[in-house]
């Protein structure tokens, strides 16, 4: 990230825009967003879904502890792993999506221009 909190690829950091854009941004903040978590998919013929009924099995493309996409507006926003909570499914974001299919750590971004990560990673080769 620049001095000018640009990010690398052009595009203002996430924890910019509340600084930068306040005024413009606050009324936003209570828009109620379509949140959706994908965790599989799989492609068939249109036979075999007329086929489905009360009892069929589709098997997904994905392993039980594969992460899950949280999609927002249905553009993947974060990856997660599957959580209960009092008895309700819930994801835990372990990554942030970044441009395209590019990932950043979550420990990045809530680090970022803290130098926490730096610190953090200075410890660990000492």
């Amino acid at each position: 990230m620049t001095p000018t909190g640009q990010a690398l690829d052009g595009q203002i950091a996430p924890a910019t825009v509340p600084g930068l854009w306040e005024n413009e941004v606050e009324p936003l903040l209570d828009l109620d967003l379509p949140v959706s978590v994908r965790f599989g998919k799989v492609r068939m013929p249109l036979s075999q879904a007329l086929e489905l009924g009360d009892g069929s099995i589709v098997e997904l493309d994905s392993r039980v502890d594969d992460p899950v996409e949280v999609l927002v507006h249905g553009k993947v926003v974060a990856l997660g792993q599957l959580v209960v909570v009092d008895g309700y499914y819930g994801v835990e974001v372990t990554s942030l999506a970044g441009n395209g299919t590019a990932r950043v750590p979550l420990e990045a971004v809530l680090n970022a221009g803290s130098g926490e990560a730096d610190r953090e990673e200075e410890m660990v080769q000492e």
